[in-house]
């Protein structure tokens, strides 16, 4: 599965507060990193840009945008009668990040 991510993608870790091993992980593409980082920054990019290493203003910015667009209203829309408690880890290359194991897993893009 890991292997499967394209050259240079970002990887944030989600988890429970207190099971750093929860699981779940946010996989993004570096064009598309950096485009919703832009948008973030208020810029409108009309294309996606080329990959590049996130500047360290961008790359500060990661677990803000993580948890504005996907945490948040995760979170908000859960249906669960317990609510949804989820912390985002620092972001990095997916293969260093994935504690999942080899359970099976759920993979879901964005384009």
């Amino acid at each position: 599965l890991l292997a499967g991510f394209p050259e240079g993608a970002v990887g944030v870790p989600l988890a429970p507060p207190g099971d750093p091993a929860g699981g779940a992980m946010l996989v993004f593409p570096n064009p598309v990193l950096l485009a919703l980082l832009s948008g973030l920054m208020g810029e409108a990019p009309t294309a996606l840009p080329a990959g590049r290493e996130p500047t360290p203003l961008e790359a500060s910015l990661i677990p803000h945008l993580v948890r504005e667009l996907f945490v948040g209203p995760l979170q908000r829309s859960w249906p669960g009668a317990e609510p949804l408690e989820l912390t985002a880890g620092t972001p990095g290359p997916p293969a260093a990040g994935w504690t999942g194991g080899v359970e099976p897993n759920v993979l879901a893009t964005l384009l």
